[in-house]
């Protein structure tokens, strides 16, 4: 019972003084400094800022207009994704065929197999850069 309260106290301890409570802070403007708050912090605050006067003081709605802009700005960057994800789905019995085809301990084998992999993945058009990262 000790321990658990000596826990719960660190994580309250944690959670207030990485939370920068009590920290007297100037609010953020176009000239704070900080690639962050210079860069997004500001930008966004500001569009939050614009489309809610549009929307007669709505910060409520402002923000899911917000959001669904950064979603359609992100759209054709997801769908690239799903639709490579969706060409290693059909290619992975191919894959597992060239694995099992060669030695895993055999560093010319690792060699063949890599370059068979690459060019499998180049006549499907496969994304190579994301599937590098997969393996």
């Amino acid at each position: 019972m000790k321990n658990k309260s000596i826990v719960l106290l660190i994580i309250a301890l944690m959670v207030v003084l990485l939370s920068a409570c009590g920290v007297d802070q100037a609010p953020i403007t176009s000239e704070s400094e900080g690639i962050w708050n210079h860069f997004f912090v500001f930008p966004l605050s500001w569009l939050i800022i614009q489309i809610a006067g549009i929307l007669n003081g709505s910060y409520g709605l402002s923000i899911v207009v917000m959001t669904i802009m950064i979603r359609l700005l992100i759209l054709p960057l997801f769908l690239k994704q799903q639709k490579s994800s969706k060409a290693m789905q059909q290619l992975r019995p191919e894959l597992e065929e060239l694995r099992g085809k060669y030695d895993p301990k055999n560093p010319d084998d690792q060699k063949k197999m890599q370059q068979d992999m690459i060019s499998l993945y180049q006549k499907s058009g496969v994304n190579l850069r994301r599937d590098v990262y997969q393996s």
